[in-house]
């Protein structure tokens, strides 16, 4: 069984300073509890290896359980799931923190055409967007540019940034 998940997420920092609330928007083939304990970091509940949780909920989502669980249907792929609910809280309003999966061919890098993805710098704690560019990664934490990746449709080329 796949699932999407919704975590409400508060007070996350742009470089320069201002804030803002939204909810983070994933998706998973896990029990949704124990994912949510797997982007908040504890320890009974990673991955032997790699990476397994975002660090935006980790810093910024609240202690409980994700605050909405949706069963994906059986004829719909968990990533366009995905897409048409994070879409759905764009439509509300919503600034809106997808998984990987929800950018693809969202919005493109204008130097290197490869996807472009939201994160948190590691030691400033604000957000920058960065792209899919293994050899040479392109990032910026240019606040209106993130504001329009935050608040844009999944699922649909946007074209570059």
């Amino acid at each position: 069984m796949d699932y999407v998940y919704v975590i409400p997420i508060k007070k996350v920092p742009f470089v320069n300073g201002e804030t803002f609330d939204g909810v983070y928007v994933g998706s998973t083939s896990k029990d949704p509890k124990i994912r949510f304990e797997q982007h908040k970091g504890r320890k009974d509940f990673q991955k032997k290896k790699g990476k397994s949780g975002s660090r935006v909920v980790k810093l910024f989502g609240p202690e409980s359980d994700p605050e909405e669980t949706y069963k994906v249907p059986k004829n719909i792929k968990k990533e366009e799931y995905e897409q048409n609910i994070a879409n759905n809280y764009v439509e509300k309003e919503y600034y809106v923190w997808s998984g990987a999966d929800a950018y693809r061919n969202h919005y493109e890098c204008k130097k290197c055409k490869k996807t472009i993805y939201l994160g948190i710098t590691q030691k400033k704690a604000h957000v920058v967007w960065k792209c899919t560019n293994e050899d040479d990664p392109c990032t910026s934490d240019d606040v209106d540019e993130i504001k329009k990746l935050l608040k844009s449709k999944r699922g649909i080329k946007r074209g570059s940034i």
